[in-house]
């Protein structure tokens, strides 16, 4: 988050926590695209649609961008987990008025301005490749503040592609 590394041509393994895990990908046109095997919500496991769009990663993409089929289960289940006691703490209700239509139609949640503890109350969206490579994206890493509104979003939104955004690259090395 602060005091981040941006390396081109190589990587620091003295910045790592643990051992790199590697996946296959493939150069397709101006991305690499990986293989999905799964995703969760929390620690719900949610079916992978039988017509997935292959995921890329777009380190130049702020938000994360999903198929309408994978948007309806992680929406389905991010509200499941927000109606359990003490999940997903936060003031008023879901899409407060000055939420941009966009982020209404779109977003999976946006609601008045989360303190960091708030958001640490939200589900962690896990996404599995093959070799078994998990991405774990805290809330913290998914969601934004509106610049000029006391609103907050999941930066997680409905779309056309699979797109995997900055947001979930966060805390983590994509080499």
């Amino acid at each position: 988050r602060k005091n981040g590394v941006f390396s081109v041509g190589g990587y620091d393994d003295s910045r790592h926590i643990s051992d790199v895990a590697w996946t296959p990908v493939r150069y397709q046109g101006s991305f690499y695209d990986v293989t999905l095997k799964g995703f969760a919500v929390g620690q719900e496991d949610l079916p992978l649609p039988s017509t997935l769009k292959t995921p890329f990663f777009d380190s130049g993409t702020s938000y994360t961008y999903v198929p309408s089929n994978v948007f309806v289960s992680m929406k389905s289940s991010f509200d499941r987990f927000c109606k359990k006691p003490g999940k997903c703490v936060h003031k008023g209700s879901e899409f407060p008025p000055g939420t941009d239509r966009y982020d209404v139609t779109n977003a999976l949640g946006c609601f008045k301005k989360l303190t960091d503890e708030e958001k640490d109350t939200f589900p962690g969206i896990t996404l599995t490749f093959a070799n078994g490579v998990s991405l774990c994206a805290s809330a913290r890493a998914y969601f934004f503040d509106y610049p000029n509104k006391p609103i907050t979003c999941v930066g997680i939104t409905k779309d056309g592609s699979f797109t995997i955004g900055a947001n979930l690259m966060v805390d983590h090395n994509i080499i």
